[in-house]
């Protein structure tokens, strides 16, 4: 199973303006519906705004 994690920044230079959030909505059985959908959030999230972004899919143990 796979989670969805975005770091995103109002300045590059600043890490004290940066937020990680981690997509709670579900999870997803591969790295690429993961990320797929992951970068239409972060796109949604963006939304034409002047904000940095990275984005990443970890893969998380079935028994957890």
């Amino acid at each position: 199973m796979w989670i969805g994690v975005v770091l995103i920044c109002m300045s590059p230079a600043d890490v004290r303006t940066c937020d990680v959030l981690v997509r709670t909505t579900g999870t997803f059985f591969t790295e690429s519906s993961c990320n797929a959908q992951v970068k239409e959030d972060v796109q949604g999230m963006l939304n034409q705004r002047p904000l940095y972004a990275r984005y990443k899919c970890y893969e998380i143990s079935s028994s957890a």
